[in-house]
């Protein structure tokens, strides 16, 4: 059962390498974008771990929501597998310094099973996509934008990838008056 046990986790960690890998290549895709588009808007590739996911595991070992909120925080899930698991003193250290009382880290210890860490293992980053434009010198998410700004802001990547040169005079005139 341990060396199945093993097993699994080294699945898991490799799923995490591969995870990274993935980000990178987006990420290096979002810059050869970016750069086609002679500054006038970019993408970025940032990544997030699934915190609701993560939270709703945490809750399962007794925590109220201002302790899962430390824990969500300040340690991403992986991180905090890795530590009970193969570091415990750290793992005590790093909750004492979040300021746990030593009654609440028995009980995380005491209540981390082996299915909780299974699961909190697989809370994997997941993408996080943010289109710019450039509007008077400096770059505006997308989310701050109107709708026709949205709208040349997203053709802008579209038409970057196009064979043949397409040319829409304002699009973003008409969507605003509408």
């Amino acid at each position: 059962m341990n060396g199945e046990k093993t097993l699994l986790f080294n699945d898991i960690t490799k799923l995490y390498e591969k995870n990274r890998r993935l980000l990178e290549t987006w990420r290096r895709y979002a810059n050869d974008f970016t750069s086609q588009m002679h500054g006038l808007t970019k993408i970025e590739i940032e990544s997030e771990t699934d915190s609701e996911v993560y939270a709703n595991i945490l809750k399962e070992l007794g925590l109220n929501s201002s302790q899962i909120k430390k824990i969500v925080t300040n340690i991403k899930p992986d991180v905090f597998v890795e530590l009970y698991m193969n570091e415990r003193e750290n793992f005590k250290e790093k909750l004492q310094e979040l300021k746990f009382k030593e009654v609440t880290i028995e009980k995380i210890i005491g209540n981390f099973n082996e299915s909780l860490q299974l699961r909190c293992n697989l809370c994997l980053e997941k993408p996080l996509v943010k289109f710019f434009l450039k509007k008077n010198n400096r770059f505006n998410s997308i989310d701050d934008l109107s709708t026709g700004e949205r709208c040349a802001t997203l053709l802008n990547f579209v038409f970057c990838q196009a064979d043949e040169p397409v040319i829409i005079d304002q699009p973003e005139d008409n969507i605003d008056y509408n």
